[in-house]
C-alpha cells in the first residue's frame, strides 16, 4: 500500500480522537462496557483461567455463537491482555481503518480530496458506526471489512479484495455474503473468477466448520420458521423481536435513518416529525424517486460511486428476502441491510452536498463554505458520546463481593442483575438476561425452565419452593432484590413473554414472600435493596418442610 498522505494522517488522528471521546467512560471505568460483552466475551476468560465457568451451559452456548476468527483472536491475545479489556481497545483499530479505506474509496470514485474527507468525517461522527465497532464481537468487524472490500474491489486489487472477504467469513459471515453478491453483480472479468472461486471455497469451508463440525448436542439446532411463528419469545413482547418479519423497505428505511447523523441530531418539532414520516414511510417510493433524481444531477460526475452504492443496496435487498424466507438459518434479516444500506444513505446525502461546495466558482466563498460545513459536521461529535456503552457501576458493590465467592459457586439472580456477574465477578450464574436468547432448540428449553423455576421460588410464600429450586440446580447463592417485592414492581412487567403472563397469574393477590423477609443478618452482602445470601445459611430453608414437590 502506498505511503500515507498528510490528509490521511489527519483522518487517522481525528478518528482516534473520536474513539477516545466516544469511549472515554469505558476506557476510564471498569464497569462501563458494551452489553454484547455480557453475551459473547465474558466466558473467554477461560483462556486465562480454565477453572472459571466449568460445566457452565451458558458458557457453552456463548462459545457456540462465535466464529473461528473471533475464537483465534481472543485465545491468542489472552496471554497478553484481558478479553474484556481488549473489547475496549479494538475500536482504536476498527474506526481508523474504516475511515482510511472509506477515504480512499470515495477519493478513487468521486475524484477529489474534499468530498472524500467530508464523507469520512461525517462517517466518524455518526453514532451508528462507532456503536457497532464496540463490544469486540463479530459485528464489530462489519463496517471495517465491508468498506475495505469495496475499496479493493473498486481499485481492481482483486487478491486483496478476496483476502478481506475470506477474512470476513472467519469473523463476520454477514459481510462475506454481502461481498460475494456485490462481486457477482459487478460482472467480474475472467481473471477475477479464479480469486472469487477461491474465496467462495474458503468461505463456505469456514462456514461449514462453524455450523456443522462444531455443533454441541447440548445446544441443539436453530429454531426453524414454523416453530418461531408460534413462540411468543420471538415477538415484540418476548425476548427477541423477530416475528413477524418486517417488510424489507421498513428495515432499509430504519438502516438509512440510523446511517445519517442529521436524523439522529434533530427532528424534534412536530413539523419535522411529520416531514420525516412523509419522506421515509408514507411515500417511500416517491421519496426514493426524488432522491435518485437529485443524485443523478449531483453525482453525474461520480457515477462509479453511485454504481457501487446501488450494488450494495441490491445485494442487501436480496439477502434480506432470503434471510426472511429462511428465518434464522441465515442470521437475523436486518443484519443484511444495516451495514450496506446505512453506508449508502450516508454517501447519498453527503457526496452531493460536498460536490455543491466544490462547484462554487468564487474561491474565497468556496473555501469558507467548505470550512463551515466541516465545522458543522464536527459539531455532531457529542452524538457519539458513550455510543454502544452501558454503565453497570450502580451494582459495583455486588460485583466486587461476588468475586470473593468460590470459583465453583452457582449464583441465581434476577436476569438483569445477573448480566454483570460473569463479566465483572467472573462467577457462574444460572441464567441472565443477555443469554436468555430463544435461538437453539436444545439450549432454550433448559434456560426457560431455569427461569420459570427461579421466579416460582423467588415469589414463593414458603421455603419449600426455594429449597427445591436450589437443590435441583445446585445453586449456592441467591441474589435478592427486595425492591422487586414492592407493589409497584409487582404491578409492572416482571420479565418477557411467555413467562411474564404465568408469573403475573401466580403472584396475583400475594404480598407476603419468603425471600422478602430474609433478615439482614442472613445476608453475606447487603447494600440498599440488594442482598446476597448463602443458601446453606438460610435457616428457614432447613426449618420449612412443607411442599417438597413445589417445583414439580
Amino acid at each position: 500500500m502506498k505511503g500515507l498522505r498528510p490528509i490521511e494522517y489527519v483522518l487517522l488522528v481525528l478518528s482516534a480522537l473520536v474513539v477516545v471521546y466516544s469511549q472515554y467512560h469505558a476506557l476510564t471505568g471498569t464497569y462501563v462496557i458494551n452489553d454484547d460483552v455480557c453475551q459473547h466475551i465474558w466466558w473467554m476468560r477461560q483462556f486465562q483461567d480454565p477453572a472459571l465457568f466449568r460445566h457452565d451451559l451458558l458458557a457453552v452456548y456463548a462459545q457456540s455463537l462465535q466464529h473461528p476468527g473471533i475464537l483465534a483472536l481472543y485465545s491468542w491475545t489472552s496471554f497478553f491482555i484481558d478479553p474484556v479489556l481488549l473489547t475496549k481497545a479494538l475500536p482504536f483499530f476498527f474506526l481508523p481503518l474504516a475511515c482510511f479505506f472509506l477515504f480512499r474509496w470515495v477519493k478513487l470514485l468521486a475524484g477529489d480530496d474534499f468530498t472524500a474527507f467530508f464523507v469520512t468525517v461525517s462517517f466518524m461522527v455518526t453514532p451508528l458506526y462507532i456503536q457497532h465497532m464496540t463490544g469486540g464481537q463479530a459485528h464489530a468487524f462489519g463496517f471495517t471489512f465491508l468498506i475495505a472490500f469495496l475499496y479493493f474491489l473498486a481499485a481492481a486489487r482483486f487478491v486483496a479484495a478476496g483476502s478481506v472477504l475470506a477474512g470476513s467469513a472467519l469473523f463476520f459471515p454477514v459481510v462475506f455474503a454481502i461481498g460475494v453478491v456485490i462481486w457477482l453483480f459487478s460482472f467480474p472479468a475472467r481473471r477475477q473468477w479464479i480469486v472469487l472461486a477461491a474465496v467462495l471455497v474458503f468461505g463456505l469451508a469456514a462456514l461449514g466448520v462453524k455450523f456443522c463440525a462444531t455443533v454441541d448436542p447440548r445446544i441443539g439446532q436453530v429454531y426453524l420458521k414454523p416453530a418461531i411463528a408460534h413462540m411468543p419469545e420471538f415477538t415484540a413482547e418476548g425476548r427477541w423481536e423477530v416475528f413477524p418479519v418486517k417488510p424489507v423497505y421498513a428495515a432499509m428505511t430504519h438502516a438509512a435513518e440510523a446511517g445519517v447523523f442529521v436524523f439522529k441530531a434533530g427532528w424534534k418539532t412536530p413539523l419535522s416529525e411529520a416531514m420525516k414520516d412523509i419522506l421515509f414511510r408514507r411515500h417511500i417510493f416517491l421519496a426514493l424517486l426524488c432522491l435518485c433524481a437529485s443524485a443523478w444531477w449531483f453525482l453525474r460526475r461520480t457515477m462509479p460511486l453511485l454504481r457501487w452504492i446501488m450494488l450494495a443496496v441490491t445485494a442487501s435487498f436480496l439477502l434480506y428476502e432470503a434471510a426472511a424466507a429462511l428465518l434464522l438459518r441465515l442470521y437475523a434479516p436486518d443484519r443484511y441491510v444495516m451495514y450496506s444500506v446505512s453506508l449508502a444513505a450516508l454517501l447519498f446525502l453527503v457526496v452531493p452536498a460536498a460536490h455543491m461546495f466544490s462547484r462554487i466558482d468564487a474561491p474565497v466563498l468556496r473555501r469558507a463554505l467548505k470550512a463551515l460545513a466541516l465545522v458543522l459536521v464536527l459539531m455532531q461529535m457529542p452524538l457519539t458520546r458513550d455510543a454502544g456503552l452501558t454503565d453497570y457501576s450502580a451494582q459495583q458493590g455486588l460485583y466486587v463481593f461476588c468475586r470473593t465467592l468460590p470459583k465453583d459457586a452457582v449464583i441465581a439472580a434476577p436476569p438483569d442483575l445477573a448480566d454483570g456477574i460473569p463479566v465483572f465477578s467472573r462467577r457462574t450464574v444460572l441464567f441472565d438476561q443477555e443469554l436468555a436468547v430463544p435461538l437453539f432448540d436444545g439450549y432454550w428449553p433448559v434456560v426457560k425452565a431455569r427461569m420459570k423455576d427461579f421466579f416460582k421460588a423467588y415469589y414463593a410464600q414458603d421455603g419449600a419452593a426455594v429449597r427445591a429450586f436450589t437443590a435441583k440446580y445446585g445453586v449456592t447463592h441467591l441474589v435478592i432484590d427486595r425492591s422487586r417485592f414492592f407493589k409497584s414492581a409487582l404491578a409492572g412487567r416482571v420479565t418477557f413473554e411467555p413467562m411474564n403472563t404465568d408469573i403475573k397469574k401466580d403472584i396475583q393477590g400475594k404480598t407476603d414472600f419468603v425471600l422478602k423477609n430474609v433478615a439482614d443478618g442472613q445476608c453475606l452482602f447487603l447494600r440498599g435493596n440488594i442482598c446476597v445470601a448463602d443458601v446453606n445459611a438460610l435457616t428457614f430453608l432447613a426449618q420449612d418442610t412443607r411442599g417438597t414437590q413445589a417445583l414439580k
